[in-house]
């Protein structure tokens, strides 16, 4: 009897570290994924500015070159700009998903290690022939 209930409280405690685990890991993901939406939508804004500066430049250029320096200066810009921001949202993402599976991580090895001291409970250590009190760790070997 005393088996069973110890067994149905782990189970709870486990169930409790679970759903514990869940809620910190969606309240990181949602404050990360509402993070990474204005990072997103002030790289856009940003870059809509860029090109509507570009384009009124363009616009006013006195001459065929100027407007094809513009231009291909707007491209050049806008590809780099992408690509800087798709690293830094990429990163960021990594970043996010890292942090939010480390709560259901942590849980698990938590779990992991309860089963596993459960089936494989830890060993005494052999007491060292003639010696009383000293075990094979506290031996030091020059």
């Amino acid at each position: 009897m005393n088996r069973a209930t110890t067994t149905v409280a782990d189970i709870a405690a486990f169930n409790r570290g679970m759903v514990q685990a869940m809620m910190t890991s969606s309240n990181i993901w949602m404050t990360g994924c509402q993070t990474l939406s204005h990072a997103m939508v002030s790289s856009t804004h940003a870059q809509f500015e860029h090109a509507v500066t570009a384009w009124t430049a363009i616009g006013r250029a006195t001459s065929t070159k100027e407007a094809m320096d513009l231009h291909a200066g707007l491209a050049r810009g806008t590809v780099e700009k992408a690509v800087l921001d798709g690293g830094n949202l990429a990163h960021a993402t990594m970043t996010l998903v890292e942090q939010t599976a480390a709560p259901l991580t942590e849980q698990a090895i938590v779990a992991a290690n309860r089963i596993a001291a459960q089936f494989h409970p830890p060993k005494a250590t052999p007491a060292v022939a003639g010696v009383s009190g000293v075990t094979p760790s506290k031996i030091i070997m020059p």
